[in-house]
């Protein structure tokens, strides 16, 4: 049973970290809150599983636990995005550093660069321009040296590299980024995808 739920914990979670810049703030909210809820579940899974085999040095669990505190974390970064409170920023940053380390020390990069990603978004949701700028560039950093320099995984934190070169006004800037992140994107879908008119 509790192999069972270690391994959907790894598997949903990254399927439940959809949350969209799209949805109208309540629905952003609302889906933060059950993110956050799943998150506890989750953990709370892979905390039982770690004490009941008193393995805490077990690889797949150690994992596990990573991915519960990093959605606990984005999940909680995200609900607090909305203006709900500095205590859901705070237990993010601590979650999501948690999470960092474990996978730094797993040697998984891509979920490294993820979770630096989304400290940076922490800090970006508190007008924390350069901090969450010091979190991007190490995100891209390790992608880059680890990855390759056309990684899809580049796109994100590239993305939010130019949302606060629009924030600190450098628009030319921040325009090479958008482009980027919009390249990335298309090389790794494979075909171009329409823009909405404006």
């Amino acid at each position: 049973m509790q192999i069972h739920a270690l391994s959907l914990t790894l598997s949903l979670s990254h399927t439940h970290r959809s949350v969209s810049a799209c949805q109208v703030p309540k629905e952003r909210r609302e889906h933060a809150r059950r993110g956050i809820k799943y998150s506890l579940e989750c953990l709370a899974i892979t905390q039982a599983s770690a004490s009941a085999a008193a393995a805490h040095t077990d690889k797949a669990k150690r994992g596990a636990s990573a991915h519960a505190l990093h959605l606990l974390g984005y999940h909680c970064a995200e609900f607090a995005s909305g203006g709900h409170g500095t205590s859901y920023l705070e237990q993010a940053t601590i979650a999501l550093s948690h999470s960092q380390k474990i996978f730094k020390e797993l040697e998984d990069d891509e979920m490294t660069a993820t979770t630096l990603q989304d400290l940076g978004l922490c800090y970006y949701y508190q007008h924390r321009y350069k901090e969450a700028m010091a979190l991007y560039t190490s995100a891209c950093r390790v992608i880059v040296e680890k990855l390759g320099p056309c990684h899809v995984a580049l796109a994100c934190p590239a993305f939010n590299i130019a949302n606060i070169m629009c924030a600190a006004g450098t628009y030319e800037r921040a325009i090479d980024f958008y482009k980027i992140a919009y390249s990335i994107n298309v090389q790794a879908l494979g075909k171009v995808c329409a823009l909405p008119p404006s």
